[in-house]
């Protein structure tokens, strides 16, 4: 059972990673915004011929629901309590970082908000360079459209936080019943 101050803690460190999750919001937007404007100006895009663009959209649409799948297994893996070595190790990095003021749960949880979140971004990405490649707006609208659905879909919730921290307690529990 998590204690009161745990799960005041827990609140704050919600806060903080609801913050990061809206500045990520923002980026296929941002992209958007870029390709709107500098669209017309920038006329002469057509590399690679007739078969790269429709290859590369194909490869890209492709690797874009590779992102959501990856990014699905490694949350779920950590909600159950088996966060992969890249988790820890991101997780590493930023209890380095913070200090005191992260909550181990909120430490874990936070490592896999920065991996699916720039897994999401990363397909608004793929629209821009299929945008600098010479495809339409319309592909970079539709990939930095799926990406900010993405984005909305791996939101930080306090269910998940609590859901990681009970397994974090649970597995403390086990270890002082083994000793």
């Amino acid at each position: 059972m998590l204690r009161q101050q745990d799960l005041e803690q827990l609140q704050s460190n919600l806060a903080s990673q609801k913050t990061l999750w809206a500045m990520m919001l923002l980026a296929p937007f941002i992209y958007l915004t870029i390709g709107y404007f500098l669209g017309p100006v920038w006329q002469d895009r057509s590399w690679g011929g007739e078969w790269l663009l429709p290859s590369m959209r194909l490869s890209l649409a492709i690797l874009a629901l590779a992102n959501v799948l990856v990014c699905r297994h490694v949350r779920a893996r950590v909600l159950r309590g088996h966060p992969g070595r890249l988790v820890k190790r991101i997780c590493a990095k930023l209890e380095k970082s913070a200090g005191d003021t992260l909550h181990p749960a909120a430490c874990l949880y936070q490592a896999v908000l920065v991996f699916c979140l720039g897994l999401a971004e990363s397909i608004a990405l793929f629209g821009v360079a299929l945008f600098v490649f010479g495809d339409s707006l319309v592909y970079l609208f539709l990939f930095a459209n799926f990406s900010a659905v993405v984005i909305i879909y791996f939101r930080p919730r306090m269910v998940d936080l609590i859901s990681i921290a009970a397994h974090l307690d649970a597995g403390k529990d086990t270890d002082e019943h083994s000793e």
